[in-house]
């Protein structure tokens, strides 16, 4: 049996492939609706996360 080795590239420096860059954006406002929705509303913790995701979505439209 042989192993090969596998190099995924997930620079954000390349402007030809933003995904990784939005992800993030998306992954820190999915983590603050998240945490907001445990503080403010627990029964409404799904909804502030999905809320929080769509304005990461947003702000990467604007910073990227």
């Amino acid at each position: 049996m042989t192993f090969r080795e596998v190099h995924i590239d997930v620079s954000t420096n390349d402007p030809e492939n933003p995904i990784p860059e939005i992800l993030f954006f998306v992954a820190i406002g999915a983590t603050g609706g998240y945490l907001l929705g445990s503080c403010r509303n627990p029964e409404k913790r799904r909804s502030y996360t999905f809320l929080g995701a769509f304005v990461g979505l947003l702000a990467s439209a604007f910073f990227t």
